[in-house]
């Protein structure tokens, strides 16, 4: 300013310096995928909570960080213009606690016409949330066989691990700074410089590529250096969220969004 064998109710688990994660019991299924790649992280994640009743989680937390993830909507009623105001009460909390810097609020899946409409909702909040990313889980979850249980919804062991990567994806593009502004169209310079590029870290995108973005969108960042992705690395996400992995970049950049499912959820 992410259902398994697991609690009704997670709280606040591996508190530390690792970000702050609010939501329901989507991302609780992910919890131990995510504490696995980032320890010290902070799940505060209920079965049921819906937006209208973060605000009041927020505000009992023993401490909010400068990066927080969200994952939230799916107790929400599919009303785009009651998401959006709601949207703005989880904002306001966070914005109270005087310490977050970065908030990523992860899509819902498009189980129907109005989870989209809350999409949409959620992108146009960046225009009043500067501090806020919208990171886009739907497309990974499409693209992801097996992901979710038969509710569409509550997350496989497959889904847990995609989701983990794509947060921690987003987490690694999204340090705190100044919101992305508009590439100024300029020359490409002429120089009798030596010609020979600097060196620049392979998991990064280019500057040039990072100012094109657009505004509110986060950047897909390459492999960390290390993970092979091998089957003996424990880091690799293997083969059956490879598919979820190779849509990050599209999940990130905000564009893709595949027709959704039919469906009410229910969390």
């Amino acid at each position: 300013m992410l259902v398994l064998a697991v609690p009704a109710t997670a709280g606040a688990q591996g508190p530390g310096p690792g970000p702050y994660v609010l939501g329901d019991s989507v991302i609780l299924g992910a919890r131990d995928a995510l504490l696995a790649r980032l320890p010290g992280t902070t799940v505060d994640a209920h079965e049921g909570l819906s937006t209208l009743g973060a605000p009041e989680v927020v505000r009992a937390a023993p401490a909010v960080g400068p990066l927080v993830v969200v994952h939230l909507g799916h107790n929400d009623g599919p009303d785009p213009a009651a998401f959006a105001a709601r949207i703005d009460g989880v904002m306001a909390a966070l914005e109270e606690s005087g310490t977050v810097e970065r908030v990523l609020w992860l899509t819902q899946g498009e189980l129907d016409p109005g989870r989209a409409g809350m999409n949409a909702e959620l992108r146009r909040a960046v225009e009043r949330w500067p501090e806020l990313r919208v990171v886009d889980w739907h497309p990974v979850v499409e693209a992801t066989p097996g992901a979710t249980y038969a509710d569409g919804l509550h997350l496989t062991p497959t889904g847990a691990e995609a989701l983990a990567e794509l947060v921690l994806s987003a987490l690694e593009a999204a340090a705190p700074g100044p919101a992305p502004t508009a590439p100024t169209a300029t020359p490409f310079p002429t120089s009798t410089a030596d010609p020979t590029p600097a060196t620049t870290d392979p998991g990064r995108p280019a500057d040039a590529e990072r100012a094109a973005l657009p505004a509110g969108s986060v950047a897909a960042p390459g492999p960390l250096p290390g993970r092979t992705g091998g089957p003996g690395d424990p880091s690799s996400t293997g083969p059956a969220t490879g598919a979820a992995v190779a849509a990050v970049a599209a999940a990130l950049a905000l564009g893709a969004r595949p027709s959704g499912r039919s469906g009410e959820p229910h969390v």
